[in-house]
């Protein structure tokens, strides 16, 4: 055997560098909240109203769905820095798609109901606030995480915006700093201490408070109602709260959502199914789903569900719809919209690197083309290491934990 086909063998008969699998626990768990999202709204639509039981549902479901989506955001920006590839993020798959969803929302109420066509991003339309406050907490994190005690500083503003009537639905400012703890949670949890929740006595416990506290709320609810502060979009004077009573509600909130989350993570399977990837697509679902339950709003199919029975035929439904729109086909079909194309948006490498400056050299020209070796620093890459943050600080995909 020839030198050439000796080496060709040995090449072939060595394993291959696999790529690490994706962590399919976070996924589970996207899939889970994403569909208690879409129950959540389809609720609200009347039939919280008609059907006790589907309003201690509705309440039970918000205290803790959006905290927990935020918390798995969170857990995958753990960076300090950040890095043009996370600027280009935030625009590319983020604040366009809110723009474009903005459009196609205000166009479709404009054809189901003959109102004028209003298109307000300064007001976001519906759940589209969600985009614009994950931009807001990706850009932020970095802020939070290189303070002393960042999880307690955002919590104190948390709790110090409900006293300020200026910061309101704007630019969804409340939302963002209110809800901005579970985010600075989640990129301060590691995947060790994420692990734990795998345990099994974690996942019994886990069962237990989420069915408790669904009791609970089933009892008192009648008493209470729905309180305002599950929206995390009011001051506390519009809650009809006074400030220390609006400072303790809202710390409630924050103790109920952070141990209701963990015990929603707890309980999700941790195996690969054929339905992990349409958790992983989550983004698809949360964006297209508002279409069909304003369609099914308007046209009184929803008038329908009067009783329990009925509830947990929209539950088995909205699930149902949840996977169809996570489908392989539908998210082909919709691309363009969720993760449109936009490199012509996007500076390219070689414009990147001639606003390359040597910061240390007086006679430094932008192209970066000097001799001799010198540090230099680019305006679009980390300022400490000039790594991709996103790449440099996601858990290893065999960890646990988990965008929007």
């Amino acid at each position: 055997m020839s030198v050439a086909a000796a080496a060709r063998a040995h090449v072939e008969a060595s394993p291959r560098e696999a790529k690490p699998a994706r962590d399919p626990w976070p996924d589970n768990a996207k899939l889970a909240l994403i569909v208690l999202v879409a129950v959540g709204h389809l609720l609200s639509k009347g039939i919280t109203g008609r059907v006790p039981a589907a309003s201690a549902l509705y309440v039970w479901i918000y205290l803790f769905h959006m905290p927990a989506f935020i918390f798995l955001a969170g857990y995958f920006s753990r960076g300090r820095t950040l890095s043009e590839r996370t600027l280009q993020s935030v625009v590319t798959r983020l604040l366009v798609p809110f723009v474009i969803f903005t459009v196609l929302y205000a166009v479709a109420l404009r054809l189901g109901t003959g109102q004028a066509l209003r298109i307000d991003v300064v007001d976001p339309y519906w759940l589209l606030w969600f985009l614009p406050a994950l931009a807001a907490w990706r850009l932020l994190v970095p802020i939070y995480l290189n303070l002393r005690w960042p999880l307690a500083i955002a919590v104190g503003i948390g709790l110090g915006v409900g006293m300020l009537d200026r910061i309101a639905q704007d630019f969804t400012l409340s939302r963002i700093f209110a809800l901005a703890p579970f985010f600075v949670l989640g990129a301060l949890t590691t995947p060790e201490r994420l692990r734990a929740l795998q345990q099994p006595l974690a996942r019994v416990v886990g069962a237990a408070v989420l069915v408790l506290a669904l009791a609970v709320i089933a009892v008192w609810h009648e008493r209470i109602g729905t309180p305002s502060a599950i929206y995390w979009n009011d001051d506390y004077a519009a809650q009809g709260l006074t400030t220390l009573p609006g400072l303790g509600v809202r710390l409630l909130m924050y103790v109920v959502g952070t141990v209701l989350l963990l015990a929603v993570l707890a309980v999700v399977p941790t195996r690969r199914t054929w339905l992990t990837g349409i958790g992983a697509a989550s983004l698809y679902v949360y964006l297209l789903h508002g279409f069909l339950v304003r369609g099914a709003s308007s046209v009184g199919l929803l008038d329908h569900v009067t009783n329990l029975a009925g509830v947990a035929a929209l539950v088995v439904v909205s699930t149902g719809v949840c996977l169809l729109l996570g489908s392989p086909p539908v998210r082909r079909l919709t691309r363009p919209f969720v993760e449109p194309r936009l490199q012509w948006l996007l500076r390219r490498d070689d414009e990147q690197k001639a606003d390359t400056v040597d910061i240390r050299r007086p006679d430094a020209r932008p192209d970066g083309r000097q001799n001799g070796d010198h540090w230099s620093k680019s305006s679009t890459t980390s300022s400490v290491s000039g790594t991709d943050w996103q790449a440099s600080t996601k858990p290893p995909a065999s960890s646990s934990g988990s965008s929007a």
